[in-house]
């Protein structure tokens, strides 16, 4: 599959490892909070849903700019989308990512049964690839530290459409590049799940300014 590997170098362009703490937090810490933007960000406005990225800047906070793919499917079709972001700002965003939470998902009563369902999905990753103005970089496996954490869930962002604050857990695949240089910048990242079934990505163009 794919390889921890330390801090990634592809000309100018570098990306933290799974190892690293950018800006003081580990890796883990940073998809916790990209969770707990995503599931805060109204559906009609929020960035995982925008086809074009006008709703790309949603709720952005320096040091770090979060990115988004799509909500699985079966369709290998992805948004492209245009943006402007801050010069300076790391980018987090994940070609493949999984959760579990009891409020979405009832049967999962216990910590264990959300463990033991994020494995098995996980297991069934295929499909890892990311591009940086045309150079691969390399994913970084990286499970939510805490393991366990709470997350207050939108009924319009929710699978069954029940809000509330619940327990999650997730792991992933993501890619969290340093600062990119003044300019635009392509991106194209895409993962899938259930042995290549169900698919994941988004394309970039982005402005640094």
């Amino acid at each position: 599959m794919v390889e921890e590997e330390s801090k990634l170098s592809t000309k100018d362009i570098r990306s933290f490892s799974s190892k690293d703490f950018p800006h003081g937090l580990t890796y883990g810490a940073w998809t916790v909070r990209w969770w707990k933007w995503c599931f805060s960000i109204p559906r009609e406005i929020n960035p995982t849903l925008d086809e074009s990225g006008v709703h790309a800047a949603e709720r952005q906070t320096p040091p770090t700019w979060f990115m988004a793919g799509t909500w699985v499917s079966e369709k290998r079709s992805y948004p492209h989308r245009r943006c402007t972001i801050p010069r300076g700002v790391s980018i987090l965003f994940p070609l493949i990512n999984c959760e579990e939470n009891p409020l979405e998902y009832p049967h999962l009563k216990t910590k264990s049964a959300m463990s033991n369902r994020l494995s098995y999905d996980m297991s069934t990753v295929r499909n890892l690839q990311c591009y940086v103005d045309g150079e691969a970089i390399l994913p970084q496996r990286v499970r939510s530290d805490p393991e366990f954490f709470e997350i207050k869930m939108r009924a319009d962002m929710s699978e069954n459409k029940r809000s509330g604050t619940t327990l999650m857990t997730t792991d992933g695949y993501w890619v969290f590049l340093e600062p990119l240089a003044k300019g635009t910048h392509h991106i194209k990242f895409e993962g899938s799940y259930q042995y290549g079934r169900l698919y994941s990505g988004a394309i970039y163009d982005l402005t640094v300014s």
